[in-house]
């Protein structure tokens, strides 16, 4: 680990003006990591998005919104401690990067992000930022992406007896349980209380007569799944409530139940067809495991090289 004056003497002030909150405030440095600081200001910048979804996702629940920001937080302060490793370690390679790469990348951010530069420009000016530190980012983003496919390839080859290894020992995940493939009418009684079973008797009537179960729910069903023609593709047991499997697996392929009351509404099934418990054939599953251990070494991998990183530089978290 590596230990500067500068860094040394930063820490010095910065544990110094930990002794009041105000201290804090002022200072906005979350993070030391050799002779560079990671702001509060930064890590903010870099959560923003990620706070608003979930600021919507919990409008109501300020304990799990306040521990979902604080989440936040801790992988932004993380992210940016990585990325200034990688840029120190960038650095040490002594290579430049041409300035008309690092402008193309910029035109296509502003492009991705923002669509044209003056709608970036009130964006950066709302923001209190400005083009150069927006420019900046970029850079260090482009960097860092360069020097992770340098570190971490993106082919890494799998070989079949790895991956028949991983099917032995996880067979588990691929047991498929006994399922069906079902349609179904729901008539909400709270909806038609007192027509809900007559109604489900004339749509009774009508499928006998002939018509189709998935144009009959689509005009009739209450459930969420009446656009679809009341089907619910492929399920197992667990995925309905218990009285209701009941009836779905008793039902041979083809057949629709009779007219199903309970005190929430009513139900008509259909059971297109029945697929009995068995474990996925490997060859089925093969890509799928293939991507799996790709992502587990890249991981790996990426760890390794973080960490080695981490052992070369001074890092001090002052907010956790």
């Amino acid at each position: 680990m590596k230990f500067t004056s500068t860094a040394l003497l930063l820490l010095g002030a910065l544990l110094v003006g930990r002794a009041t909150q105000a201290a804090d405030a002022v200072n906005g440095i979350v993070a030391l990591v050799g002779d560079s600081v990671i702001t509060y200001e930064q890590v903010e910048r870099l959560i923003a998005r990620a706070i608003e979804l979930e600021r919507a996702k919990y409008p109501n629940q300020p304990d799990n919104l306040r521990r979902a920001v604080a989440e936040a937080r801790k992988a932004g302060v993380e992210t940016l401690i990585n990325r200034r490793l990688i840029l120190e370690d960038f650095k040490e390679l002594k290579v430049s990067l041409p300035e008309t790469l690092i402008e193309k990348n910029v035109e296509e951010e502003i492009k991705q992000r923002y669509g044209e530069r003056t709608v970036l420009a009130k964006s950066l000016q709302q923001e209190g930022v400005t083009f150069e530190s927006f420019r900046k980012e970029i850079r260090e983003q482009f960097i860092e992406a360069v020097m992770r496919n340098r570190n971490v390839p993106r082919d890494i080859l799998v070989s079949p007896g790895r991956i028949e290894k991983f099917y032995r020992e996880n067979i588990e995940k691929y047991q498929i349980p006994d399922q069906v493939k079902l349609r179904m009418i729901v008539i909400d009684k709270t909806r038609t209380p007192a027509d809900a079973t007559r109604l489900g008797r004339e749509i009774l009537s009508k499928l006998d007569d002939g018509a189709d179960f998935a144009e009959m729910a689509a005009v009739y069903s209450d459930g969420s799944q009446a656009r679809e023609g009341g089907s619910w593709g492929w399920v197992d047991r667990k995925v309905l409530r218990e009285d209701l499997a009941d009836v779905a697996f008793q039902l041979p392929a083809g057949k629709r139940s009779d007219l199903i009351e309970k005190a929430e509404g009513v139900y008509i099934m259909l059971v297109e067809e029945n697929r009995i418990a068995h474990v996925r054939p490997i060859d089925e599953v093969r890509e799928e495991i293939e991507r799996t251990l790709v992502v587990t070494e890249r991981m790996r991998l990426q760890k390794a090289w973080i960490d080695k990183l981490r052992k070369k530089q001074f890092i001090r978290t002052i907010v956790n």
